[in-house]
């Protein structure tokens, strides 16, 4: 079996507080050399029947690696939100049907990948507010769906505001320019600004936040 490299391993942002790493899915890191994986992850691999659920975990695992030069358990809290045993840093996962996204940050943090087609777009009514209509210029109404889609993904694994429709709002112009945009997170009895940075590659768009770049 061939020792495992992971190809096109993309970093959107990295520094001492943040790693945001990006890679291709590929299910032929089924065929690579595993034997060095902790067994309870090799356990959680075999348990899975796709293959394409088994190359996520697997490919998870060896970004997470390259992000923190150590072999770790993704776990869950009680929230489904995931985290390291023995390591302060929020993680954020994500996948697309094509890629595997993982954000580590000393604050809460939430990234969101999507391939951009016209699934957003049949259920725009449930989470596209009719003042974000008026902010899109410059993108295929696929393509502004997914962005808003993918932008309030990543503002809800921060907030756990479920109501993606009025309880976060965009409210800068969403345009090819402009690959950060101003949201608000409405709740009862307050408002939180924060920036969320976005960027559309191949057919995919990837968003992400975290909580120290409120506005």
């Amino acid at each position: 079996m061939e020792e495992l490299t992971l190809p096109h391993i993309i970093p959107i942002t990295t520094g001492t507080d943040t790693f945001l790493l990006l890679c291709p899915l590929n299910t032929e890191v089924l065929h690579m050399d595993l034997s060095e994986l902790p067994s309870e992850l090799i356990n959680r691999i075999e348990s899975f029947k796709s293959d394409s659920r088994k190359a996520e975990v697997i490919t998870t695992h060896f970004l997470l690696e390259k992000a923190t030069g150590s072999k770790h358990i993704v776990h869950y809290d009680a929230f489904n939100k995931p985290y390291l045993k023995g390591n302060p840093l929020s993680l954020s996962i994500s996948h697309s049907s094509h890629y595997a996204a993982v954000f580590l940050s000393v604050t809460s943090c939430g990234v969101d990948v999507e391939t951009i087609s016209s699934r957003a777009s049949k259920i725009a009514h449930k989470f596209v507010h009719d003042s974000e209509r008026l902010l899109i210029s410059g993108y295929t109404e696929n393509q502004a769906d997914t962005i808003i889609w993918s932008v309030k993904e990543a503002v809800y694994k921060i907030s756990g505001q479920p109501d993606f429709k009025s309880s976060i709002l965009i409210r800068s112009d969403i345009r090819p320019d402009k690959e950060m945009l101003h949201v608000d997170i409405i709740n009862r009895n307050n408002t939180q600004k924060i920036k969320v940075f976005y960027r559309i590659f191949e057919d995919q768009v990837i968003a992400w936040t975290h909580e120290d770049i409120s506005i």
